[in-house]
């Protein structure tokens, strides 16, 4: 069978597609449809998971050697607490829930991509480890994003039903979403790595009540004028897949 070979100029037109996706999304998760998560993990599995059968658009673009941004909460297997590092929990109007960082996250640094994608994110305090990876294809394979599957995982599945972070409700039900927020905070993670420019922080009101603590945020929080980035020359092409220029573009 004949098969035509993408060119650099569709595969842009794809980048373009899968951003404008992620964005759309994101927006739709903030404004509360929360299932929205599922369908960014499958635009992040697209831009970034590598099989031998298939590379990722950013490694098609060259996209994938840069250093990734990480608003993680260092992983200790030393605690046996639960650990949920790309969330916090707020509470609302008496209801407790599960929100990403955004912005507001205490922790940023840029890593490679291949520790960014295997970094430890969520921890039941027992035996179940998440990492990003693990979050982004479990959701994506599995429950729902692109597939159903006849079982999930239930390693994955502990963040979902909220047994793995271990918060309940008032009548003692474990809150559920983690797996959601998480989702929605390595898609912001993407965004910020791709646009440096890009902000986006919370619109909801109500009182945190947990997320980190003061030692992690004093041993990890890096400054903003820290943080080293790979340059882009003005005169290069914006890795956003404009056509234009940088210094046009997202360099402006």
């Amino acid at each position: 069978m004949f098969k035509r070979i993408l060119t650099q100029k569709d595969k842009e037109v794809h980048l373009k597609e899968q951003i404008q996706f992620l964005i759309t999304s994101a927006e739709l998760y903030d404004k509360g449809c929360l299932s929205e998560a599922k369908r960014m993990a499958c635009c992040i599995r697209t831009l970034v998971h590598q099989t031998k059968d298939s590379n990722a658009l950013l490694e098609q673009l060259g996209l994938l050697d840069q250093d990734f941004f990480s608003t993680a909460l260092p992983y200790n297997d030393k605690i046996i607490t639960p650990h949920g590092g790309l969330i916090s929990v707020r509470m609302d109007f008496k209801k407790i829930v599960y929100e990403p960082f955004l912005d507001d996250a205490p922790v940023k640094v840029l890593i490679p991509f291949t520790d960014w994608w295997k970094e430890k994110i969520f921890s039941d305090g027992q035996n179940d480890i998440l990492s990003r990876r693990d979050l982004i294809l479990k959701a994506a394979n599995q429950d729902g994003g692109a597939h159903v599957d006849l079982s999930i995982d239930r390693s994955y599945d502990k963040f979902t039903d909220g047994s793995g972070m271990g918060w309940k409700d008032s009548m003692g039900n474990f809150i559920c979403g983690a797996n959601m927020a998480a989702i929605r905070q390595v898609a912001h993670e993407i965004l910020k790595t791709l646009f440096p420019s890009y902000n986006k922080k919370s619109e909801k009101k109500g009182v945190f009540v947990a997320g980190f603590t003061l030692e992690s945020v004093e041993n990890n929080k890096i400054k903003k004028n820290q943080i080293k980035r790979k340059k882009i020359g003005r005169n290069a092409p914006c890795s956003c897949g404009s056509d234009k220029k940088f210094k046009k573009c997202h360099g402006k």
